[in-house]
């Protein structure tokens, strides 16, 4: 389900982390390196047993190319410090919908069978 909502804004994210003109002759380079190298970063990683995140091997390798495609002028800064913050709060977001909607799960059924044991 979240791909047919995030995935469109996801690849629109990712397109802003190098300043690079898809008509550039170093344009398929930089992206055929980012990658490769996300994808050997991703199977070392696995192979070793390390939980990883391909979408942040992905950004990482991004903005390793493009620091070496044109140095650090070559990145939009604003769209990854965003992408970083999200990368923290992500998970912090989602503890705290998962822990209201286990708050809901455990109440509903106490509060329909009038049992008299409510937790809110």
């Amino acid at each position: 389900m979240a791909m047919f909502v995030f995935a469109p804004r996801v690849a629109d994210t990712i397109t802003k982390i190098v300043k690079i003109e898809s008509q550039d002759i170093s344009y398929i380079y930089v992206i055929l390196i980012a990658l490769i190298s996300a994808i050997v970063w991703d199977q070392f990683a696995w192979r070793l047993g390390l939980p990883t995140s391909s979408l942040q091997a992905l950004i990482g390798t991004l903005e390793g190319t493009g620091i070496a495609f044109g140095g650090g002028e070559a990145l939009y800064w604003e769209k990854i410090i965003e992408i970083g913050a999200f990368i923290f709060l992500a998970p912090l977001i989602g503890f705290i919908f998962a822990f209201i909607f286990m708050c809901l799960v455990y109440t509903l059924p106490q509060l329909v069978s009038g049992n008299g044991q409510h937790v809110f």
